[in-house]
């Protein structure tokens, strides 16, 4: 029951739901028996007034959009992309890292080895900044790492334990 007036539907609108679920609930459902094919495989039932009107969407998506604007469902189709170097074994190392470690990666510098990222905390989402360094010296490379939070005092040591595991995937990796 509506509980104020304008919730409740004028007369002739309640009659035509009221309608429409009869018709719903008087429409045969067809089961198909075990073994038994849906008129198109792979496609539910559906009428030819809706199948056209599908059909027009799709078409005029793929006549907006290009080809491969629209995957079906159950459709895989695979493109090899090519790796893009930034020409920096140790900052492309460390670009890795931080992907995989899902910080979030805001800007990248090759000319300055900087990487801009930010981290979002798993309890409250906080969204933390942290930077990246890296400075190639004659047979090593210096990594400078900062995470600052961006809420609070204290982070009951988030950020250390972030800049730690950088650290140790880092040196793990190399």
């Amino acid at each position: 029951m509506p509980r104020r007036k304008k919730d409740q539907l004028p007369a002739e609108a309640e009659t035509e739901l009221q309608e429409e679920l009869e018709t719903v609930e008087e429409a045969p459902v067809q089961r198909r028996r075990r073994g038994q094919e849906a008129a198109e495989p792979g496609h539910p039932q559906m009428d030819a007034g809706r199948r056209a009107a599908l059909d027009k969407a799709l078409g005029d998506l793929l006549k907006r959009f290009g080809d491969g604007a629209i995957m079906r469902l159950g459709e895989a189709q695979h493109m090899n992309v090519e790796a893009i170097p930034t020409g920096s074994l140790a900052l492309d190392l460390a670009l890795g890292i931080v992907s995989d470690l899902g910080w979030n990666v805001v800007a990248s510098d090759k000319q300055s080895g900087r990487i801009e990222a930010v981290d979002t905390t798993f309890w409250f989402g906080f969204k933390d900044d942290v930077v990246v360094r890296l400075r190639g010296t004659a047979n090593s490379t210096r990594i400078d790492v900062r995470s600052k939070s961006r809420v609070g005092v204290g982070d009951v040591g988030t950020n250390a334990r972030r800049v730690r595991e950088l650290l140790r995937r880092l040196q793990s990796a190399a």
